[in-house]
């Protein structure tokens, strides 16, 4: 599972970067799918991207929104 942000850096308490914010959209799907859905949780892996792999340039408050995402990746 990865975990995607925009390019607005956030620095709060919870959250003092976006790698942080990545990381946590990524474990909380992943906790999910271990703990609701049964998946072993050997197969499963959080990845924190944060702004690096945006998949539409950061130009437009729509575009951001699109960026703040988390991809499933099923090999």
């Amino acid at each position: 599972i990865e975990g995607h942000t925009d390019d607005e850096p956030i620095k709060t308490a919870r959250f003092p970067s976006n790698w942080e914010l990545s990381a946590s959209r990524a474990t909380k799907i992943v906790r999910y799918l271990q703990q609701v859905q049964g998946i072993d949780g050997k197969r499963l892996a959080a990845v924190a991207y944060a702004d690096q792999k945006p998949v539409v340039p950061n130009s437009s408050e729509t575009n951001r929104a699109r960026n703040r995402r988390i991809e499933v990746l099923i090999v």
